[in-house]
């Protein structure tokens, strides 16, 4: 049986891989490279997803949830900025 910690560890693991797309547009002052589009369709459906989770009261998913809407909402905020 899987720990419910090991999937928030991978929602972490999931979430920092947008660490290296934001620390490149701070260091090129550039969002040239990231589509806002494709970013605010993933943020759609994560979002969804998120709803979902807590109207099933998973905590897990919930707390997953509240991580990729943060990460994904941070790329593109740091892409807003720098357009």
């Amino acid at each position: 049986m899987i720990p419910s910690w090991l999937p928030i560890l991978a929602y972490v693991f999931l979430n920092l891989a947008a660490v290296p797309a934001i620390l490149k547009m701070r260091r090129r002052k550039s969002s040239a490279d990231i589509s806002l589009a494709w970013q605010g369709m993933i943020l759609t459906g994560v979002f969804v997803i998120f709803l979902y989770a807590v109207q099933t009261g998973d905590p897990v998913f919930i707390v997953g949830g509240i991580l990729n809407v943060i990460g994904i909402s941070s790329v593109i905020a740091t892409a807003v900025v720098y357009r």
